[in-house]
């Protein structure tokens, strides 16, 4: 693997969701997940894990893509020096 072509070292899916704290709550309570973080005030981010799986909750409120979803990919470097 050479610097033009960075580790991946982890992934996420994102999903949109109108009530973040109800979907906290069901993946936390009822799937079994852990919140590892919460971001904002009120919490409008969330990432919860479960075994090798991560998931985060962005609220439906700070974005426009209401019913869509994303995929994080970490490369586990500073992609910006890998743009230098």
């Amino acid at each position: 693997m050479t610097a033009e072509d960075p580790m991946m070292v982890g992934a996420a899916t994102v999903f949109v969701v109108t009530d973040i704290a109800k979907s906290t709550e069901h993946y936390r309570d009822v799937l079994g997940f852990t919140v590892t973080f919460e971001y904002g005030t009120p919490t409008f981010y969330v990432c919860l894990c479960r075994d090798e799986v991560a998931l985060h909750l962005l609220s439906g409120s700070q974005t426009s893509r209401l019913g869509e979803g994303a995929h994080e990919v970490d490369l586990g470097t500073n992609i910006d020096s890998q743009l230098s």
